[in-house]
């Protein structure tokens, strides 16, 4: 039996696509795929056409589809009638649209952890939350650790919760291009620090331990990954200028996906050294390219990780030092077995386990 669903796209808008955008348009796929889904694609109930949408997942931006729908332009004027489903891979931002319907909750960090967040959206999530996830049939979390925070802290039942892990698929071509243009160049001596630049990711611990690393390795280059993010004067030091000036640290801003990829994949090891996390798809990234990781022992982190990643406290800057060098020398002397254990722990994660959550949901009323 046919399911006629909508599927909310307001995240594949961003020009730049990172966390739930990304998200978002794997689950969209994923719903494409199922020859059991009439989908129907809107943002604020604006249905939008599917070769839009198909065409922004291609290019991994919705700069052209968001300048499309301003002007009016792929918009569907079709309706398919009455939707039975309605899913919204982030925020509610309209309801009522389904007599059936689910959203994603990626984390509750604006109520956890305020301290890391603007007051505007600190505001939004408290008022907005609580009035979305009462009017899911069902709200998808999306790690245990996330599922477990609504529960506790917004008293929803766990009956009304499934978890929804994320898995990582990069383009085929990737790997070829990836060896077309470094097989048999010797890699640079780096770490990769993946995030956006803002004070819950703690790059700050990073930093703090910066001379320590040097002078453990004075050819060392740490690499950050990341577009600036919000409060990001307390999230870097005044050394930084320093460092950037002597090459020991690179700060790329964002980048695309085939860069990150080949960042991952080519550097020593990937450190994150995250606050609080509702899933951490950067440690899945690294592992899923069989890439070491050094990681915070916080939220759902090792939820993801488990015993294929090394982690630290990252509150103390000490302990970041010194598991550091613990696994730097593990890394130097015998990467193979390092290695082994990342493929193992990126295979649980894959698109079939991703949507078997979602397909139960809309095909058992």
């Amino acid at each position: 039996m046919t399911v006629n669903v909508y599927f909310d796209v307001k995240p594949l808008l961003e020009n730049f696509w990172t966390g739930i955008p990304v998200f978002t348009a794997r689950l969209a796929l994923q719903l494409l795929a199922d020859s059991d889904v009439n989908i129907a694609f809107g943002s604020d109930l604006r249905l939008i056409e599917t070769n839009a949408v198909c065409a922004a997942v291609k290019q991994q931006t919705g700069l052209y589809l968001c300048a499309d729908l301003r002007r009016g332009r792929n918009i569907r004027f079709d309706s398919p009638g009455k939707f039975d489903v309605a899913l919204f891979p982030s925020t509610k931002d309209v309801f009522s649209v389904a007599p059936r319907e689910a959203s994603v909750v990626h984390d509750i960090s604006t109520l956890l952890t305020p301290e890391f967040h603007t007051s505007a959206n600190i505001a939004h999530h408290r008022c907005h939350m609580r009035r979305e996830i009462q009017s899911n049939e069902l709200t998808f979390a999306v790690s245990h650790a996330t599922g477990e925070d609504l529960q506790y802290y917004l008293s929803i039942p766990s009956s009304a919760i499934q978890v929804l892990n994320q898995y990582v698929a990069w383009p085929e071509h990737f790997g070829s291009e990836y060896e077309s243009r470094f097989e048999g160049r010797k890699p640079p001596n780096f770490i990769a620090v993946l995030g956006t630049i803002e004070p819950r990711k703690n790059l700050r611990v990073v930093i703090s331990a910066f001379q320590q690393l040097l002078d453990a390795d004075p050819t060392l280059q740490v690499v950050v990954i990341g577009k600036k993010g919000w409060k990001l004067d307390s999230a870097l030091t005044a050394e930084v200028d320093r460092w950037i000036a002597e090459e020991s640290l690179l700060i790329t801003g964002f980048v695309s996906e085939f860069q990150k990829y080949c960042y991952l994949r080519m550097c020593k090891m990937l450190v994150f050294p995250s606050l609080f996390e509702g899933f951490g798809i950067p440690v899945l990234e690294a592992l899923s390219l069989g890439t070491p990781v050094l990681a915070s022992w916080s939220s759902s982190i090792p939820e993801v990780g488990r015993d294929a990643v090394h982690y630290f406290d990252p509150l103390s800057t000490a302990d970041f030092i010194a598991q550091f060098k613990y696994l730097w020398g593990k890394v130097d002397q015998n990467p193979a077995p390092l290695r082994d254990a990342a493929f193992e722990a990126a295979s649980r994660f894959t698109p079939q386990a991703f949507y078997e959550p979602v397909a139960r949901w809309i095909h058992h009323a």
